[in-house]
């Protein structure tokens, strides 16, 4: 299993990518289908980089619950990034109209270094 600090830096390099970031769902693939429809995602939503990078099974990564501490980790991930943004719940900050991509990274970099001053 990665350490939170490598979750978030995958998390991190998902979004940064060009297009790498989406909102209203978890992922997106290159054709813009949503969610479980799309086999090779391209872009992610802040909960699901999070998800995306703490699997290493890439056909698990949306929904499979079976690895308790994995979606332990998930959830622990994601209300630091939380915290980060000042918001009660990732994903409604990473779907508020007002939240861009650039807003999106800077909240992962700010949960890195909260992350690291632990």
């Amino acid at each position: 299993m990665k350490t939170d600090l490598e979750v978030i830096d995958g998390a991190i390099d998902l979004v940064s990518k060009d297009g790498g970031w989406c909102q209203g769902t978890m992922c997106r693939d290159s054709a813009g289908l949503p969610g479980p429809e799309a086999e090779q995602p391209v872009s992610f939503c802040l909960e699901g980089a999070v998800r995306y990078s703490a699997t290493s099974n890439e056909s698990v990564w949306i929904y499979n619950r079976g690895n308790q501490a994995l979606w332990d980790q998930v959830e622990r991930v994601n209300e630091v990034i939380a915290t980060a943004c000042g918001w009660d719940f990732v994903r409604r900050f990473n779907d508020s109209k007002s939240t861009t991509q650039e807003d999106a990274i800077l909240a992962l970099k700010t949960a890195r270094t909260i992350l690291e001053d632990k």
